[in-house]
């Protein structure tokens, strides 16, 4: 996918969700937590010209209200596919968000990343690490007492390299009572100019409200 065709997503969907705070009349929606703990599991797609990869795996992440506006994040990925690869992720970061609607908060977070890469088949073993920072724009909305509709935009940088992704998620919250709730989220990330891989994220998951 060119970068043009993902700012035209990237354009139509913040069009969308601006529609949807404007049209939605929802009275007495409950105050949008961000007190909270979400164990996921989780599908990445890499797609690039010569080869497509398939990572599965599991998220681990919490977030926790610091005051009014700051809340602090942190999350664990674990991810493997065929072959002997595996990858995890480790991050931390800081959230603001302010209310921009009666049910609508926006939110922007800096997260910073470490990731550690792992091949091992036979008596071959072999393992890499790195860092990446993030920064992440978007807007949540309480469309009912039981159901938030999110969405990101987010990039992605690589500590020494040139390599960088740009990408957007679009996500739905459904409560099944005060403490439990269902998420669902996907994902698209595209490559930078030195980088030719896409990838597709896809998460399902339980967020425990504390």
């Amino acid at each position: 996918m060119t970068l043009f065709r993902t700012n035209n997503i990237i354009n139509k969907t913040i069009l969308i969700t601006l529609l949807i705070l404007g049209i939605s009349n929802i009275a007495n929606s409950k105050e949008t937590s961000y007190d909270y703990l979400d164990v996921s599991i989780i599908r990445y797609d890499l797609k690039s010209i010569t080869h497509n990869s398939h990572y599965d795996g599991y998220l681990l992440s919490a977030s926790k209200s610091m005051n009014e506006n700051v809340y602090l994040l942190g999350e664990y990925i674990d991810l493997e596919r065929e072959g002997g690869y595996g990858v995890d992720f480790k991050s931390l970061g800081i959230g603001v968000h302010y209310p921009i609607a009666k049910n609508s908060d926006i939110i922007a977070k800096y997260v910073h990343n470490k990731y550690g890469q792992t091949f091992s088949s036979g008596l071959l073993n072999s393992s890499s690490k790195g860092i990446y920072n993030a920064i992440e724009l978007g807007i949540r909305h309480q469309f009912s007492n039981d159901l938030e509709l999110n969405t990101e935009l987010s990039r992605y940088d690589f500590t020494g390299d040139s390599m960088f992704y740009k990408g957007i998620s679009i996500g739905a919250i459904y409560k099944l009572n005060n403490d439990i709730s269902v998420k669902l989220e996907a994902l698209r990330a595209t490559g930078s100019p030195s980088n030719s891989a896409d990838w597709n994220g896809r998460e399902v998951g339980i967020r425990y409200y504390f």
